[in-house]
C-alpha cells in the first residue's frame, strides 16, 4: 500500500482474486491507518492472511468485517 494505493482484492485459497466494492476498499484504507503491524505488512508487500466475511455482489466482494 502507498498513499496512493485505492484499491484491494483477496486471493482465496481456490487461488481466486476478487476485488472488494469501493466502501470496501476505503474502510481497509481505514483498518490498514489504525494497524501498525498490517500497516508495515502491506508497505513492505507482504502477503497477509486475513478473515473476510461479507457477500458477493457481481464481481465484487462487500465486505462486512476483518480481521
Amino acid at each position: 500500500m502507498t498513499t496512493t494505493t485505492t484499491s484491494f482484492g483477496l486471493l482465496t485459497p481456490e487461488g481466486r482474486y476478487v476485488r472488494f466494492d469501493d466502501p470496501s476498499n476505503s474502510r481497509i484504507i481505514e483498518v490498514v491507518k489504525r494497524n501498525k503491524k498490517w500497516n508495515t505488512y502491506i508497505t513492505e508487500r507482504t502477503p497477509l492472511k486475513v478473515r473476510v466475511i461479507g457477500r458477493p455482489e457481481g464481481d465484487v466482494v462487500v465486505m462486512e468485517s476483518i480481521q
